[in-house]
């Protein structure tokens, strides 16, 4: 959804905006809201270097396991 080029990215996700604007998407484990600080040359690539502005963890601390084919969690606390 997010990889393709045009179209409306949020359109068909439930999201909340941050303080500053941001679309956060909701049910995410995660979220980081930074600005540009520095852009950098890095071969045929650019490097940016983001300063957080904000973050928050808004769901399930646990890390998403892929393994073997499929996705897991780890077991609770």
């Amino acid at each position: 959804m997010f990889a393709t080029s045009g179209g409306d990215k949020f359109g068909r996700l439930a999201w909340q905006r941050s303080a500053r604007g941001a679309p956060i998407p909701d049910d995410v484990a995660a979220w980081i809201e930074c600005e540009v600080a520095d852009v950098v040359p890095a071969g045929d690539h650019l490097f940016v270097l983001g300063r957080v502005l904000e973050l928050a963890v808004a769901g399930d601390p646990r890390p998403l396991i892929f393994l073997q084919g499929d996705y897991a969690r780890l077991a609770g606390q």
